[in-house]
């Protein structure tokens, strides 16, 4: 690849990819609605990983297989992987098999003339399309790459699974991984190159056994619970390092006469430093325990997730090179921290960043729509960050 004149030559080629790559855009949206309209919930993605082993052998990957962790891996060779000193590097892409969106929904994906309409179709079912298209996007472009690439659909990325697929993977897997891209549906431009740090946790309160239900009186767990989400609300948030408490979900009780025999408050803590994050949990975790010792329900901390803040400085190769060509696609760069499947690379010090496929819009909600033209941009930056890789820029 480096023979064949350089980074500014592969800059120079990057500009026709776009409209290459949508002569493949049936190709693409078959993927796309094929995996989208097999419901993935976090725990609960074999289904769609045994359908995604299939497809990815038969569009050429080999060693297609599903591991210990329910991921699915595959390997696409290169052209001339060569030995020791002389070897390309070897990427490892990564899409999270799991969606946000509950299984019993409606998962029909529809099209129009200018997006795709579905459950979870940006999150994150068009980032694992674009891996099984990856075959026949480089074989459109004439891309050979000389070093395999490794590709993972990894399960437990999201909320409580805390990116434990790609943990497993890079934990035991035989592979020298050089560097890590991971592949996200939206959004387009977005360029992820260190992670924030993040503590994820649920805190339940649990009215006593023996309170009768419908007495007057009787309060129930949401009132306990409403006094540690004050606490958590009061607390001060310094300014820098930048840092936020999101109260991301409370459920509890029933439509009924009955007061909650228990309620849960899911929240999020992150900074960029990881002091910060600890110091916060630590206070959370005092007010818990204050509640808890002056209620007669129970109340609980449960941790679900972490993060520690790293990543790659600016000015490193395969930033700067990302970067580039990103702007060489006419996309204006998002230099956005990750608390996704990034955090994973960092602990284990592999270079990593995370980019995007296309313009999301009402992502999260049943009228999610992905832009179809963006996509062709979006596949078409993956592609020559790819070659970047493998002709030895990004080191």
């Amino acid at each position: 690849m480096a023979a064949q004149g350089g980074f500014e030559e592969l800059l120079g080629r990057v500009t026709t990819y776009p409209a290459r790559v949508e002569a493949l855009g049936g190709s693409l949206l078959t993927n796309l609605a094929m995996v989208a309209e097999i419901p993935a919930p976090t725990f609960h993605e074999s289904a769609r990983a045994q359908f995604l082993r299939d497809r990815l052998t038969e569009v050429g990957y080999q060693s297609c297989h599903i591991d210990a962790q329910g991921n699915v891996a595959a390997l696409l060779p290169g052209s001339d992987e060569g030995t020791g000193e002389d070897a390309a590097p070897t990427p490892l892409l990564v899409a999270h098999l799991d969606t946000p969106a509950a299984g019993d929904l409606d998962h029909t994906v529809s099209l129009a003339p200018e997006s795709a309409h579905g459950v979870a179709v940006a999150d994150n079912a068009l980032g694992v399309a674009a891996l099984a298209s990856l075959p026949a996007v480089l074989e459109e472009l004439d891309v050979q790459p000389p070093g395999q690439i490794a590709v993972l659909a990894s399960t437990g990325g999201l909320g409580d699974g805390d990116i434990r697929g790609l943990r497993f993977f890079l934990a035991h897997t035989d592979l020298a991984i050089d560097f890590g891209i991971c592949v996200e549906g939206v959004q387009l431009g977005r360029l992820s190159h260190g992670s924030v740090g993040m503590i994820r946790g649920a805190i339940t309160c649990r009215a006593p056994a023996d309170e009768q239900p419908t007495a007057f009186g009787s309060a129930g767990a949401i009132p306990t619970l409403n006094e540690v989400i004050d606490g958590i609300l009061a607390l001060p948030m310094p300014a820098r390092p930048k840092t936020s408490v999101v109260l991301s979900q409370v459920r509890g009780g029933s439509p009924s006469i009955r007061p909650a025999a228990s309620a849960t408050v899911h929240f999020v803590v992150r900074s960029e430093a990881g002091r910060q994050v600890t110091s916060l949990v630590r206070r959370i975790n005092e007010i818990v325990a204050e509640v808890d010792a002056a209620s007669a329900a129970t109340v609980e901390l449960n941790i679900v997730g972490r993060r520690q803040p790293g990543g790659l400085p600016f000015d490193h190769p395969l930033v700067a090179r990302t970067h580039r060509i990103m702007r060489r696609l006419e996309l204006q760069p998002h230099l956005t921290p990750s608390t996704s499947e990034l955090a994973a690379f960092i602990s284990e010090g592999v270079p990593a960043i995370t980019l995007g496929m296309s313009f999301g819009h009402d992502v999260g909600t049943d009228k999610e729509r992905v832009s179809i033209d963006a996509m062709y941009t979006g596949v078409a930056q993956l592609v020559a960050v790819i070659e970047a890789i493998e002709a030895g820029y990004c080191r």
